[in-house]
């Protein structure tokens, strides 16, 4: 059994007996998951993610103590202090809704390339810290911890997308055929943008991050001083899904 798809695959006949598993689904072309797709840790996961995707990014953004890093960039590039919270509460509404691809990002060929290949960076290590938080909380669930070794703990998103296209899609491809799937709604999902693929940055830079500088947002350091930037709402927010590539290039010019 453990070598199918889906439990009705597991169907047998040996020459004197048949063996029909959960006949009731089987017979009404309904079943569920197998043991090879790793059903439970799929459904545990997607879970998991959409939990942190649904956090509030002001939240999550002090997690990363992306106040502190994004207040020391901008003082080191000369930006007056005092414009420094209003550009860091736009920043951070940019990256609501952080996995659905409704959100236009800058895109090649990129008309501010520091800027906008810069924030591409910061879109995808925002992405890998939740996929990272909830990889975690699978080892806490007493799911295998062996999902959390390298490489996926140095690249969560490669976990992320081995779930995708290896657990989810199966899914979907049995529903097309017709076979009602029980005991999981991933359709459910779709509206917050977890089932999809997460690109890796050089991609999505499409190589063009080996030429330019990454920090023009964030510079990554500690610092033990708490900062002045505190947890508010912007006036401006494209947390609808806008075109963040223009709205982002109008903001920072």
């Amino acid at each position: 059994m453990s070598d199918f798809d889906l439990i009705c695959c597991g169907c047998s006949f040996d020459g004197d007996v048949f063996r029909i598993p959960n006949p009731d689904q089987t017979f009404t072309s309904q079943t569920s998951l197998g043991f090879s797709v790793d059903a439970a840790v799929t459904q545990a996961y997607i879970a998991n993610l959409t939990r942190e995707a649904q956090r509030d990014i002001h939240e999550v953004a002090l997690e990363m103590k992306l106040p502190q890093k994004f207040k020391t960039r901008q003082l080191l590039k000369g930006v007056p202090e005092n414009t420094i919270h209003d550009k860091y509460l736009c920043l951070v509404s940019c990256l609501r809704n952080i996995f659905k691809n409704s959100n236009k990002l800058p895109t090649y060929p990129f008309v501010h390339p520091e800027k906008d290949i810069s924030f591409l960076k910061l879109v995808f290590e925002v992405r890998s810290h939740l996929i990272s938080n909830a990889i975690k909380r699978l080892s806490k669930q007493g799911y295998n911890t062996g999902y959390a070794d390298v490489p996926y703990s140095d690249q969560p998103y490669l976990f992320h997308n081995m779930i995708i296209n290896q657990n989810v899609s199966r899914y979907f491809k049995y529903t097309r055929r017709g076979i009602k799937m029980e005991g999981w709604d991933p359709d459910s999902y779709l509206g917050i943008g977890v089932l999809q693929e997460v690109e890796n940055f050089w991609d999505a830079s499409k190589g063009m991050s080996d030429y330019v500088a990454l920090d023009y947002y964030i510079k990554d350091m500690d610092m033990n001083e708490d900062s002045s930037i505190v947890n508010e709402d912007s006036d401006k927010d494209v947390s609808d899904g806008g075109d963040i590539a223009v709205f982002f290039a109008e903001l920072f010019d």
